[in-house]
């Protein structure tokens, strides 16, 4: 197989990529963000991501996209990394806006920092912890 051999992502693709990202978007609780799921190039024409991310406001707006050509022929399980993947970026999105906040203007939003990271954590454990904590707790009975 040749190093520059690209791959096109399917309609099919495209339908698991969607529907993934729209389960990790729900399953991180990020019901406060307008999310689009798109099937197009990268942003950056000149990235080779296999999928993308843009937050396009601090108003919680943001695109997850798969791109249209690939270095990999697509799997559902590198679809499915990438969509979890690409959610996890959107979770983090308020940080990424209070940062670009302090370095432009002053060091006054510790208190909106520590919130924006403990939604994060918060978050994280509603969707991983506490799966596993119920599964250690039926081993117990």
């Amino acid at each position: 197989m040749s190093k520059n051999k690209r791959f096109k992502t399917s309609a099919l693709d495209f339908d698991f990529f969607r529907r993934e990202a729209g389960y990790w978007v729900g399953r991180l609780g990020l019901v406060n963000w307008d999310v689009s799921i798109l099937h197009e190039g990268h942003p950056d024409f000149k990235n080779d991501a296999f999928a993308w991310f843009r937050l396009r406001s601090a108003a919680r707006q943001a695109d997850i996209g798969l791109a249209l050509r690939v270095n990999a022929e697509p799997t559902q399980r590198m679809l499915s990394f990438a969509a979890f993947h690409e959610a996890g970026h959107i979770l983090l999105g308020n940080i990424y806006f209070i940062s670009a906040v302090l370095e432009t203007l002053y060091s006054g939003h510790k208190a909106e920092m520590e919130t924006a990271e403990h939604e994060a954590i918060h978050r994280l454990a509603r969707a991983l912890w506490e799966p596993h904590w119920r599964g250690i707790k039926k081993d117990e009975k």
